[in-house]
């Protein structure tokens, strides 16, 4: 089966091919599923684009299958429709490797270390006040930036794994995440 489509819109259009196990990437490396030692799975919806990216990896090789484009785009339809081909051939030929999902824990550490900066302002705020004759308008303001601090740590959330799924649990986890499978395929 061979699905194309746009890794990003001011990209130009790339084929993949997948025939039998072997899945044909837009450069000609070919990589065999059935040879995978794992992969990872992250979809980052934002307001206008949805980022996602599907890694897989042998003992030697990494293919990184990519799609950013908005949520009902035709380029999004087709990404999708490759990555639910190679979950069905990953489940009929690999069906015990593990595939994380969600991203990486350097992306929540970074995205943890974000919250230091309303945690400064906070801290900065409350300080300021209680230098300056307990002003309860500058201790409310850091409160509100050290709510706002903790809230963005415990959504990053650094100190959890991302999960792991097999193939099948990938596929019915895919299916609650994107509604179903994109039209014109069959069910599996």
């Amino acid at each position: 089966m061979e699905i194309t489509f746009k890794p990003a819109p001011l990209r130009s259009a790339q084929s993949w091919l997948l025939s039998g196990k072997i899945l044909r990437t837009p450069s000609g490396q070919q990589i065999d599923l059935s040879q995978l030692i794992g992969g990872h799975f992250t979809d980052l919806p934002s307001k206008r684009f949805w980022i996602s990216e599907f890694q897989l990896s042998t003992e030697s090789d990494k293919v990184s299958i990519k799609c950013n484009d908005v949520k009902t785009g035709i380029q999004r339809h087709n990404y999708y429709t490759l990555v639910f081909e190679v979950v069905e051939c990953l489940k009929l030929h690999n069906p015990n490797v593990r595939i994380r999902r969600g991203t990486s824990r350097l992306f929540n550490i970074m995205f943890a270390a974000i919250g230091l900066i309303p945690l400064g302002f906070g801290l900065s705020f409350i300080i300021s006040a209680l230098q300056n004759g307990n002003d309860g308008f500058g201790i409310g303001f850091g409160v509100f930036f050290l709510l706002l601090a903790a809230f963005i740590v415990w959504c990053a959330s650094p100190w959890q794994k991302p999960p792991v799924s097999t193939p099948t649990e990938l596929q019915e986890w895919l299916r609650s995440w994107v509604g179903g499978r994109p039209d014109g395929l069959p069910p599996g």
